[in-house]
């Protein structure tokens, strides 16, 4: 009779000894399982002035005086403009390396300056040529002497496109800006002798510097297809006249194209335009002409 009280003991051992076993079996496996579990750490994020910028700029020149004693940009889609800034710019070297039909040059000039240490900067912004005034630190020791700092780059571009630019306050400061009132442009040719017409809206920013000005197109078409406008050139006022030797069109016309000549009449107040393409010898091409006038901004 003592047989059974034994047997009952040792089940009872066995099954609590199997169920301590199980336990820690599965205590294991739920440990395994949390532990391979990976953390996702928060990626870095580099504050603004810690990005790189991206600048694909060949630099011609880059000095820290100029003649230029206010601030200005000048650009250069031609070998004819191409001297007018090597009379601005003595030591600029010679165009035999620059292919205005890919290419184009841009300089910068910051003005007067009170001390050393200031800079222009060219910038690639998703393929605008930006400018920007690069300053002394903030407690540097600079030498207490006028500068005027010029930097002049070739950018790239698309043959018989536009180019963009934008700049810092140091530039925008000096801008005016007119609002187009009224405006037309039309354009035709093509195979089957296409033509299309439609009003234009939009600004125009000027720049001046004596009898040189640079203009800021930023013009949209009133019309069905999307359209626009959008160049910077560089070319001369005199006795009230604005005259822009070559303005791309852009959407405008319809490719192949040629650029127009820009001309009319500039005041404080008012701005007056007319445009015509140059002369093509593309056969099946597109021309257009047209004409604005703008307020300025107040």
């Amino acid at each position: 009779m003592k047989i059974l009280p034994l047997l009952l003991i040792m089940i009872l051992f066995a099954t609590v000894g199997s169920g301590t076993v199980n336990a820690q079996k599965k205590s294991k496996k739920t440990h395994k399982k949390t532990s391979a579990k990976k953390v996702e750490m928060p990626k870095k994020v580099e504050p603004p002035d810690k990005v790189p910028v991206k600048t694909d700029f060949r630099t011609l020149f880059e000095d820290s005086q100029s003649s230029m004693e206010e601030p200005f940009i000048f650009v250069v889609r031609n070998a004819k403009q191409y001297a007018e800034l090597q009379q601005i710019i003595n030591n600029l070297s010679s165009p035999e390396q620059i292919d205005f039909t890919h290419q184009a040059v841009v300089a910068g000039f910051a003005g007067t300056r009170p001390t050393a240490g200031y800079a222009v900067n060219f910038e690639n912004r998703a393929g605008e040529v930006y400018l920007a005034l690069a300053t002394p630190p903030p407690g540097a020791i600079s030498a207490q002497v006028l500068t005027s700092p010029v930097k002049v780059v070739v950018v790239p571009v698309e043959e018989e496109k536009g180019l963009t630019v934008g700049t810092d306050k140091n530039w925008q400061g000096k801008m005016e800006s007119f609002q187009v009132k009224t405006g037309n442009f039309e354009y035709s040719g093509g195979f089957v002798g296409k033509q299309q017409q439609f009003a234009i809206t939009g600004t125009i920013k000027i720049i001046r510097s004596g009898s040189r000005v640079t203009a800021f197109f930023g013009l949209t078409a009133n019309s069905k297809l999307q359209r626009q406008m959008s160049d910077t050139a560089t070319g001369k006022i005199e006795n009230g006249e604005i005259s822009l030797p070559r303005v791309d069109v852009g959407d405008f016309a319809e490719n192949p194209r040629p650029p127009v000549i820009a001309s009319g009449k500039i005041s404080d107040k008012d701005l007056s335009l007319n445009f015509e393409s140059l002369p093509t010898n593309v056969n099946d091409g597109f021309t257009g002409k047209g004409n604005l006038t703008a307020v300025k901004a107040k």
